[in-house]
């Protein structure tokens, strides 16, 4: 693959804060959905985005039937729909722990013509590693299953997480081949889990060296001990340990004032995808800390919705993937 080197963005400090498819399972009740009528707030700050009026919304889909509470999805989809749409499956952060599918901040890419799918996830409290990204892998071969149903594109689709969302992010870009990290969850097991393309927001990269990548209470709630009691599981959710030259293109996107993950972190996986030819973008975020309005300024916006065309909606002779193969 073409491979970007690193390229830094000068940002303004502000205050931080933190019909069914042949392969297709069962099929889960659909309750009717919500449609904005006029431009409506979300549950989000009121830093963000509105949903436009003519949003159409599916709230607790199911992606697991009979599953955990946790196990369901959001579902967006813009309006004036003509065709099928791109989606934007978003990963919500807080430590493995904690957080919610509420208040996705990609819900803003309504507005230029892409479906968000906001996915809730079982946390440590129910269970550890690798539990979370295998619900993420179902929650993608859900809507590929069901993409007829709700007028998606199964062949575009993105992912974009943020600090643990931006971990799950990456162990879906590089993880489309790795049985452990798919696991059997939901009724579309013959799908693949591949996207064509990754968004990472100061996600959590390694693992497995304390010294240099210190350790916490979430990770080691999240790994279900301490890295070397749980070498293997720690291996498996590190994103570095499972580059190819054919993973998914990845915006990183990180601060170099972040102490709760610090920089090193998408560094390295930066010089992981380098290594392997990935293409990767790189933005660095001057004074950015773990979050806050320093990440949804006009500009990291700009190379956000930039980035997303270019592998979502590809013009001719641009970069194409098709994703839509089994594992």
């Amino acid at each position: 693959m073409r491979k970007f080197g690193y390229w830094t963005i000068a940002l303004p400090l502000l205050l931080a804060s933190c019909a069914q498819s042949p392969n297709a399972g069962p099929q889960s009740p659909i309750a009717p959905p919500q449609q904005v009528s006029s431009a409506q707030p979300t549950t989000q700050p009121e830093s963000q985005q509105r949903l436009p009026a003519g949003t159409e919304v599916h709230r607790d889909l199911a992606y697991v039937p009979d599953g955990h509470a946790r196990q369901r999805l959001d579902l967006y989809l813009p309006p004036a729909r003509s065709g099928k749409v791109p989606v934007v499956v978003w990963i919500h952060g807080g430590g493995w722990s904690s957080g919610s599918k509420a208040r996705p901040a990609a819900t803003r890419l309504l507005d230029r013509g892409y479906a968000v799918a906001s996915v809730g996830y079982r946390l440590t409290d129910t269970a550890t590693a690798p539990a979370q990204i295998n619900d993420c892998a179902a929650a993608i071969r859900f809507l590929r299953g069901n993409a007829d149903r709700f007028g998606i594109d199964a062949d575009h689709i993105g992912v974009w997480g943020a600090s643990a969302g931006g971990n799950l992010a990456l162990l879906i870009g590089v993880g489309a081949d790795v049985a452990p990290l798919q696991g059997g969850e939901g009724g579309f097991n013959a799908l693949s889990s591949r996207v064509n393309c990754v968004i990472d927001y100061f996600g959590t990269v390694e693992f497995r060296n304390p010294k240099q990548f210190p350790i916490n209470e979430n990770r080691i709630k999240y790994l279900g001990g301490l890295p070397e009691e749980r070498p293997e599981i720690a291996a498996l959710v590190t994103p570095i340990t499972h580059v190819t030259p054919d993973d998914a293109p990845t915006l990183i996107v990180h601060g170099d004032a972040d102490n709760t993950v610090p920089i090193n972190h998408s560094q390295a996986m930066a010089q992981a995808f380098a290594a392997a030819g990935v293409t990767f973008e790189f933005v660095t975020v001057p004074g950015g800390k773990h979050g806050g309005e320093a990440f949804a300024t006009p500009d990291v916006n700009a190379k956000v919705d930039a980035f997303l065309d270019r592998y979502l909606k590809p013009k001719p002779g641009g970069p194409e993937r098709s994703p839509a193969r089994s594992n």
